[in-house]
């Protein structure tokens, strides 16, 4: 699997887990396959994490904006439909804070 592959052992029995599993049970040649496959395609997996880590940074960003500056740290109103409202005026304020910056990107 991905990450470390370490053996726990006695988890939370006096009967080592390695133990307990047949030495012929099919889990055991799965877990090689599955080990072989995922180590040949670790640079995939590491291109999309660097990607999702980058669309994570604005998705963060908007919401840290939205509890410091909009006041949304806490909620004002009571019941859904409140919150929701202040919710989405909370994120076209910050559409509106951000336009600037997005036209000038898009003119030449």
């Amino acid at each position: 699997m991905r990450g470390k592959d370490e053996v726990r052992g006695s988890l939370f029995s006096y009967v080592d887990l390695e133990r307990r599993v047949r030495a012929d049970h099919p889990l055991r040649v799965i877990r090689g396959i599955v080990n072989a496959a995922l180590s040949e395609m670790s640079g995939e997996f590491d291109a999309l994490y660097a990607i999702s880590q980058r669309i994570r940074k604005r998705i963060e960003e908007a919401f840290g904006w939205a509890k410091t500056v909009a006041g949304l740290r806490k909620a004002r109103h009571c019941g859904l439909a409140k919150i929701d409202w202040q919710f989405t005026f909370a994120m076209a304020a910050y559409n509106l804070v951000r336009s600037p910056k997005l036209l000038g990107a898009a003119l030449p």
